[in-house]
Formats: C-alpha cells, sequence, structure tokens
C-alpha cells in the first residue's frame, strides 16, 4: 500500500489499496476531513474524456485528522492500461463543496500493465 500526495501509478490487476493525503495548498498540512461527507474521485480518462466517479464503500475516510482518503479498487474497477487526471471532492460540515487539487489543476493516475 502506497501514501501519495499527488499522482498515482498502479500495475494493471493490482488489488492493494491506495491511501492519498489530501493537503491544504501550502503542500504540507493536512485538510481536516472530520465530519466531510460526498466523497468523491473524479477521474477523467486522457484518451477519450470520459468521466468515472467513485463513491461509497471503494472511497473512504482512513485518518480524518490527517487528510488521508482510502482507494479500495479490485482488478475489474481498472480492466486495462490507461491514464487519467483526477480529483478528489468533499463537502464540508457546512455544506460547502470543495476540490482538492483546485481550480483547473488535476492529478494524474496510471495504470500499467507489466506484460
Amino acid at each position: 500500500m502506497a501514501a501519495v500526495n499527488g499522482d498515482v501509478e498502479i500495475t494493471l490487476g493490482s488489488e492493494d489499496p491506495v491511501t492519498l493525503q489530501l493537503l491544504e495548498d501550502d503542500g504540507v498540512v493536512p485538510i481536516d476531513l472530520t465530519g466531510i461527507t460526498v466523497l468523491t474521485l473524479y477521474m477523467r480518462d486522457t484518451d477519450d474524456g470520459s468521466l468515472k466517479e467513485i463513491t461509497g464503500a471503494k472511497l473512504t475516510v482512513l485518518d480524518a485528522a490527517n487528510g488521508k482518503i482510502k482507494l479500495s479498487q479490485v482488478s475489474a474497477d481498472f480492466p486495462a492500461a490507461a491514464s487519467y487526471r483526477y480529483k478528489i471532492k468533499f463537502m464540508d460540515l457546512a455544506t460547502k463543496q470543495h476540490f482538492v487539487p483546485d481550480g483547473s489543476k488535476w492529478y494524474f493516475f496510471t495504470i500499467y500493465d507489466v506484460t
């Protein structure tokens, strides 16, 4: 299991959970996720532009105080080598919507085939 703060790389067929840490704009201070709702991972395919959303049991808060979330994928979630741009959305206690990263920036999520 790898903890990342930005770009993600996994091997095709991997079912190892991926831990992501959401950080403030300074890139150091964790975003406190205590009490958040509507945690969603948006992934845009870099080839065809299609959008995949992951939420619910596959995307959970692992450590709220330290801004850590866990993606629990299975091999069927990513059936082929691909590249995505991704960002995460959550709602805070005041029902304000937040995106990480914010603005037009996206991180990259790449699935590699080693065969």
